[in-house]
């Protein structure tokens, strides 16, 4: 449901980045960059095709003096297969899809001064699910469900401000809020469940001299998961309750534009509120849970040849390591009140050879991810590994 009506571009960096941006960086991080800025222009989009899709988006973005800003909405709606269920004959429906989503930003930046910004999206998707109305060789299909529908909203706000202390050492600070709440409706009747994470982060960069520099900070997450179908002793719903802090530090060294050293280190505090029992779940009662975690990551590479060269060499290498505790709806849907986080070690080498000017680029990378503690249902085919719901492997 991710609309990318008004991206302007996506990076990503590969590997375990808990050092720098903790929980939950276990395979990579993906930073989706927003269109903002520069001279004002506008752009729209209508696409069409079978099953009754259609797409429409519109954005906008540009600077005026010391304000800049950038925005964009999307629709998109599908009718999906509105066909004859092979399993009976029987027409089908409530596959339909819609989709909604409008986000902004707005920032203000005063010469070798503060720059913030504020940034908001809005989303809801809709979504029919049928069933299974293919073929039927088990005997299993009852018809096509023309009630189970599945709603989804998505609201964002988040601000971020800079403030260069001198030409040496900035501050950043950023704040962000996510409510996330869906609906789904069976025909056993509706049933509701909702995330609400509230995130901030404190940076100091620093320019120690002209080949090194660091960063140092704190972070925190904190999250609240609820669901109809989690209650607790009285059979009332509760709401599962988590909280991340982070301290981290980073050192970055420069030798000759030649040699890149980058290393850093993040400790991680996880806790986790008690959790009420629930005999029909058959989840015994949950004490806190806190839990400590250290992170490091090196990374440093190497250019064989001089600077500015039209055809270049570059080694590079890396070694680091990463967490994800269990978020609020895998804590909520077992009964193992020791289910441990996910954790992630990776070392890589590779180089990169660049051609004329760097228009051209041949690069190969070896690398080893050992995952360990990865948290998998435990279903009927697994039934005598384990006596809980979930579990670790």
């Amino acid at each position: 449901h991710l609309s990318v009506a008004d991206v302007d571009r996506i990076e990503i960096v590969r590997g375990p980045e808990s050092a720098l941006f903790g929980s939950d960086a276990i395979g990579a991080v993906v930073q989706i960059v927003t269109k903002r800025g520069g001279r004002p222009h506008a752009d729209a989009l209508v696409e069409g095709g079978s099953q009754g899709t259609a797409r429409t988006t519109i954005g906008a973005s540009g600077s005026s003096g010391a304000w800049s800003f950038g925005g964009g909405a999307e629709h998109a709606r599908s009718d999906g297969f509105t066909g004859i269920a092979p399993a009976d004959g029987e027409l089908v429906k409530n596959d339909d899809y819609h989709f909604s989503h409008v986000s902004g930003t707005l920032g203000w930046q005063r010469p070798n001064g503060p720059d913030v910004l504020v940034s908001g999206n809005l989303g809801r998707d809709e979504r029919g699910f049928p069933g299974p109305f293919g073929s039927d060789p088990a005997g299993n299909f009852s018809g096509v469900d023309t009630v189970s529908r599945g709603v989804n909203d998505t609201r964002q706000i988040g601000a971020r401000i800079t403030h260069p202390w001198s030409a040496n050492v900035r501050q950043r600070i950023e704040a962000n809020y996510t409510d996330l709440a869906g609906t789904f409706t069976s025909p056993y009747g509706p049933s509701t469940s909702g995330t609400r994470r509230l995130d901030g982060r404190l940076q100091e960069d620093a320019a120690f001299t002209s080949s090194l520099g660091g960063s140092a900070g704190v972070e925190f997450l904190r999250e609240s998961g609820s669901s109809s179908y989690v209650t607790g002793a009285a059979d009332e719903p509760i709401a599962i309750h988590r909280a991340t802090t982070g301290a981290f530090a980073e050192l970055r060294y420069v030798g000759r534009e030649r040699l890149f050293v980058t290393g850093g280190v993040r400790i991680e505090h996880i806790t986790r509120d008690a959790v009420e029992p629930n005999a029909d779940a058959a989840r015994p009662a949950f004490p806190d849970q806190t839990l400590d975690s250290v992170n490091p990551k090196i990374a440093a590479s190497y250019l064989l040849t001089r600077p500015g060269s039209a055809a270049s060499t570059r080694l590079r290498a890396s070694a680091g390591s990463g967490i994800r505790p269990p978020d609020a709806f895998e804590i909520a849907f077992t009964d193992n009140p020791n289910l441990k986080p996910e954790r992630n070690r990776s070392v890589d080498a590779g180089v990169e050879q660049q051609f004329a000017n760097g228009a051209y680029a041949l690069s190969a990378t070896a690398f080893s991810n050992s995952y360990n503690d990865l948290i998998v249902t435990v279903g009927t085919s697994l039934r005598g590994a384990s006596r809980y719901q979930t579990d670790n492997i």
